[in-house]
């Protein structure tokens, strides 16, 4: 039943709750976290030989414990993973430092088949049993890859089957969105986009994706006043308890409303906003997203290997595009200038020395009236001065 609780898969479970439904309180107290940490794979019984840029690592040094809307997970060079939670992409750390080592992110420096992460994955069959008994997927790891700074994308992913000669090879072709410095001077209303660092309670660096799944997450905490186990976090002042299995009827009940931001005005029923999660995410100002050639091929006859996935870049380089104001304040006035100046033969220039003659020869015209009116005061005193001698 546990393994249906992830998104969008959570209708899945409503027929494993009616089964069992009799017994269910019984296992109220069963906290759901720590049962799905004591049945999460461990690392070494997963991977089998991990390489970087081809040179070989330890697997369980470099991939730690992730969580994601499909429950708990192995991640490379996450900063959303459990042990980088406290690390910064805006600050340098010191390579030389083991504990800042591992806050500094890895980077490919060359494109091509073999320069980024190859994986060679273990048999999963422990004691004659499969990590993952489902009647519809063959026995396997997940590969979800996702920004640096994301949380992984639940739902979607690469299925690496670990049965013999299984080669999986994902070429991965990479854009991005930058914006301009005046961008950030905005406000978001202004701008119709969040920055990086504008992060809210739910996770440390913003992207669309990660605040619809915190909608998501607060949207099950309002309707049904707990959290699911793989986002549980007691620390948190407006934390709500873990959700018990009793109250996994709820999740089920709002399967399909979780799979919607908002309800569709075109919808035949009207349900209550409150039915749905109200999700106002705006998309990134900085983004990046990746473009995936996935190709799969058995190759038991060159190599012994259960599992073998190699990821890398396809070309150098990404497409860059930059996010800037098409129609600035700065603009506008140059744009005036230039329209006069080709219509009417003006410029801003030629406005300001009109207006500089205007005033120049009012100024004039006032000084001239002024000498006048005070040159025939004077010549009317001395008239009058001269009469007065004569009488």
């Amino acid at each position: 039943m546990l393994h249906y609780l992830k998104y969008p898969n959570y209708s899945e479970m409503k027929k494993y709750l009616q089964m069992n439904r009799n017994v269910l309180k019984k296992f109220d107290n069963l906290n759901i976290t720590d049962f799905m940490l004591a049945v999460l794979p461990r690392c070494n019984d997963l991977l089998e030989q991990c390489l970087w840029h081809g040179k070989q690592m330890n697997c369980c040094e470099v991939f730690t414990l992730q969580r994601t809307e499909e429950g708990f997970c192995y991640s490379f060079n996450s900063f959303s993973a459990d042990d980088k939670k406290m690390c910064s992409l805006y600050e340098k750390y010191n390579n030389e430092n083991e504990e800042e080592r591992k806050c500094i992110p890895q980077y490919l420096t060359f494109a091509g088949i073999h320069s980024g992460l190859t994986i060679f994955t273990k048999s999963q069959k422990v004691k004659g049993k499969y990590f993952l008994p489902d009647r519809n997927m063959a026995p396997g790891i997940v590969v979800i890859l996702s920004a640096v700074h994301q949380l992984p994308e639940a739902g979607g992913g690469t299925l690496l089957r670990t049965i013999p000669g299984e080669y999986v090879q994902i070429e991965v072709s990479t854009s991005m969105i930058f914006s301009s410095k005046i961008i950030s001077r905005l406000s978001k209303e202004e701008r119709g986009c969040t920055l990086g660092f504008e992060n809210d309670s739910f996770i440390k660096y913003y992207s669309l994706r990660s605040c619809i799944i915190g909608c998501r997450h607060n949207f099950i905490m309002r309707v049904c006043g707990c959290q699911l186990y793989f986002f549980y976090d007691p620390e948190k002042a407006t934390s709500k308890p873990l959700c018990k299995l009793s109250q996994l009827w709820c999740v089920v009940r709002y399967a399909e409303a979780l799979k919607m931001k908002t309800p569709s005005k075109y919808a035949f029923s009207k349900p209550s906003i409150k039915d749905f999660p109200d999700c106002s995410c705006q998309t990134a100002c900085d983004s990046v997203w990746y473009d995936l050639g996935i190709k799969r091929r058995n190759i038991s006859g060159e190599c012994n290997a259960t599992g073998h996935l190699n990821i890398y870049y396809k070309t150098y380089g990404s497409i860059k595009y930059l996010r800037k104001f098409t129609f600035s304040r700065e603009q506008l006035i140059v744009s005036l200038g230039g329209v006069g100046n080709l219509f009417i033969g003006a410029s801003f220039i030629s406005f300001s020395e009109i207006l500089y003659y205007f005033i120049r020869n009012l100024c004039t015209v006032i000084y001239l009236r002024i000498l006048k009116s005070t040159d025939s005061r004077i010549h009317t005193s001395i008239s009058a001065f001269s009469q007065d001698l004569i009488n």
